[in-house]
């Protein structure tokens, strides 16, 4: 299995509402070569549509848990 495997199973579960968000990250990383049609304006409303997207689902810090202290050092 390839790492492709789960990123396509976990593409699959991403909603339709959000898929041109995903697209245009993952068109971001291909590379250098397409950045030089880049524009300020270009860039703001990249930003501007991915802004909130994940206002249904945000991410939440879990517990910490509690820390193991280590013994003296020797």
């Amino acid at each position: 299995m390839t790492i492709r495997d789960p990123t396509k199973a976990e593409l699959d579960k991403v909603d339709d509402q959000y898929l041109a968000i995903v697209q245009r990250m993952i068109e971001s990383l291909e590379g250098p070569s397409d950045q030089e049609g880049w524009t300020v304006e270009g860039w703001k409303e990249f930003l501007a549509s991915c802004y909130g997207s994940m206002a249904d689902a945000p991410i939440e810090r879990g517990e910490l848990g509690d820390l193991e202290i280590p013994g003296p050092l020797r």
